[in-house]
């Protein structure tokens, strides 16, 4: 290459595939290549290139010393890079009709020239290369492997027919920040894996960005794209095939907005930052929020499946109108927000619906905390965790039903239309800052307070008091049962169609500490509940929810306190060893007022299994279990006696 480490291609002009190799120019493996070198130099430099291996070089070349035109490439070029370093070719380069391919397994290469003609580019490899001009080239854009960056709005060339973009599962599309880009791009996949990231989305924006032309969902794939920060707008999202089913999920950092319908069938997945429609969206078959807040605005969001909020420590929103087309929706919620107080006082929100909600009915499951504010003639049923409402505003619903376990928490008045059933060891609870107006439940229909009947002989919802001091929380048609453990005079009121709790006097019960463990065999646990300002009756105690059930685990039937020092009441909760039962678990503890007081805080139980055995798990070690095995097995001797 010569002591100052230039190496001059001044010609090639051989008719045939041949192979030109470069590994070092220059005594530290950098140096350039020119390409021309004078007025006599051919436009036929790389013609009929079959491979161009680089490593360590910038490639250079002037136009002034170039006659007739750029450099020409052909079909089945390949530019191979595999010694991890970068390069970068700065000719301003000719395609002929076909794909040159780009295996960039290694560094980088940056095309930092203008690029024309028919063909088009086919990357594999797991590296990234780089387009900065804005390119004419009319040929096909294929992202097999690794990632296209481009830096100019026109980087991938004419956005002619048949010379879109399309994205492959493994590669990705990374748009620098401030373009409007124009060409159409189908995008499929979960992006580029990088040697020490996950995969990074399909199409990438790093800034603000608009999209103006087609963006195109790979059918029966998950197409991603992520947005690193800045505010992007996507003015058309459209199927690559029809009769197909489509999937888009978004990870977000900035702000996206979605300006055209997505396509029919598609499975819509947002985590973190702010997406809004410009357009009603007819079309969605699943929602998915992690952490993300969506809002349609005066436009109708109409889902036909499932809504699913991911565990999150951000609260997920979703505003605007909301359709939930037909019935028996699952709205799966599940935990992850942290509120004050803790425990079960509910002031933790993973999901925040705000959108006016019509139509159909939902199943809540996941043992997150869903908020609503108006659902009118929508009928909610509470499988698992918590249904609250947004604060203390006023909310409409069509029925609710609560289901053993599950929670129902009005932070203010609740106008149902019809029905509000409370099974036995549901919860109602009133949470810190539950304020007027009351009734925090009213209806013109039934409120059933202990639906499923008795278990264990506990009949009737818990109700947990942080606050409604003197509140009446039911206006009903129909008031039936009672809540567990408070009758007429324990600190309510019942009558035919209300309910009323008594004023506290401003006396608070709390629970000291707030987390019991003990082993299954232990026999007995000691639960304290301390009191503060004034004087009352004991207090009852009661549990909801979890895997604990009364009369089999432990037994919190009749249970009372004893006075302990310092007004405390001591609880001691006998436990039964269930060896039908495997695995620890775990049950809220709740404080019932006798007397109209109010509790501060919540507590947890858990019954520690441990003398867990893969036998206790199918039942080996009970007495039924032994002697059911013993009858099988001398039936079976006995038929081979006969035999």
């Amino acid at each position: 290459a010569g002591a100052n480490g230039t190496f001059k291609v001044l010609a090639v002009n051989k008719i045939g595939n041949f192979s030109l190799t470069i590994i070092r120019v220059g005594a530290a493996g950098t140096g350039t290549v020119v390409a021309g070198g004078g007025p006599n130099a051919t436009m036929r430099l790389i013609r009929h290139l079959d491979t161009l291996e680089i490593g360590g070089i910038n490639f250079i070349g002037e136009d002034y010393n170039i006659t007739g035109s750029p450099v020409v490439v052909t079909d089945r070029s390949q530019f191979v890079n595999t010694y991890g370093v970068n390069n970068t070719w700065a000719i301003n380069s000719a395609m002929e009709a076909g794909q040159s391919f780009l295996d960039i397994g290694g560094g980088e290469l940056h095309l930092t020239g203008v690029w024309s003609g028919a063909g088009g580019f086919t990357k594999v490899g797991i590296s990234s290369v780089e387009l900065t001009r804005a390119n004419t080239f009319t040929g096909q854009t294929l992202i097999k492997r690794g990632i296209i960056d481009i830096t100019n709005a026109n980087g991938l060339g004419t956005n002619a027919t048949g010379g879109d973009t399309v994205i492959s599962d493994g590669g990705t599309l990374r748009v620098a920040a401030g373009l409007t880009m124009f060409e159409k791009v189908t995008i499929g996949g979960l992006g580029a894996l990088t040697p020490l990231t996950p995969p990074i989305g399909a199409l990438v924006f790093s800034g603000n960005a608009t999209y103006t032309g087609d963006l195109a969902l790979k059918a029966n794939e998950n197409s991603t794209i992520s947005v690193l920060a800045g505010a992007v707008t996507l003015s058309s999202i459209v199927p690559e095939l029809s009769d197909s089913t489509y999937s888009l999920s978004i990870a977000n950092a900035g702000t996206v907005a979605i300006n055209g319908p997505l396509p029919i069938f598609t499975h819509l997945a947002l985590t973190g930052g702010a997406t809004t429609f410009g357009v009603a969206q007819p079309n969605l078959a699943d929602l998915t929020l992690n952490g993300a807040d969506l809002n349609s605005g005066a436009n109708t969001m109409t889902v036909s499946g499932a809504v699913t909020s991911g565990a999150s420590a951000v609260t997920s929103r979703l505003r605007g109108v909301l359709n939930l087309k037909g019935t028996g929706h699952v709205v799966n919620v599940a935990a992850g927000a942290v509120g004050v107080g803790g425990g079960a006082n509910i002031t933790n929100s993973d999901l925040e619906v705000t959108a006016t909600t019509t139509n159909g009915s939902f199943t809540k499951t996941g043992g997150g905390v869903m908020r609503i504010s108006n659902a009118t003639g929508v009928a909610a049923t509470v499988n698992e965790g918590t249904l609250a409402s947004v604060s203390a505003v006023t909310c409409s619903i069509g029925s609710i039903a609560v289901n053993s376990g599950a929670v129902l928490s009005p932070a203010g008045r609740w106008d149902v239309g019809s029905a509000v059933t409370l099974a036995t060891n549901s919860a109602l609870i009133l949470p810190l800052g539950a304020t007027t107006p009351t009734p925090l439940i009213n209806t013109l229909g039934s409120v059933t307070l202990d639906a499923g009947g008795a278990v264990g002989g506990v009949s009737g919802a818990v109700l947990q008091p942080y606050s409604g001091d003197g509140t009446r929380i039911i206006n009903a048609g129909s008031v039936t049962g009672l809540f567990s453990g408070m009758p007429n005079g324990a600190g309510i009121t019942y009558t035919a169609t209300t309910v009323d709790l008594f004023a506290s006097g401003g006396r608070r019960l709390a629970f000291d500490p707030t987390t019991y463990t003990a082993n299954e065999n232990a026999g007995s646990v000691q639960v304290t509940v301390r009191w503060t300002g004034g004087t009352g009756s004991q207090p009852l105690l009661r549990n909801y929810g979890g895997g604990i059930k009364n009369n089999l685990d432990v037994q919190f039937l009749g249970l009372s306190g004893v006075a302990g020092a310092g007004n405390t009441v001591v609880f001691t909760v006998p436990i039964v060893e269930n060896r039908m039962e495997s695995g620890d678990q775990t049950t809220n503890l709740v404080i019932v007022p006798q007397d109209g007081s109010l509790v501060t805080n919540s507590a947890t139980l858990t019954i520690i299994d441990n003398d867990f055995t893969e036998g206790k798990k199918c039942g080996f070690g009970t007495g039924l279990t032994v002697f059911l095995l013993f009858g099988f097995a001398m039936l079976f001797a006995l038929r081979l006696r006969r035999r």
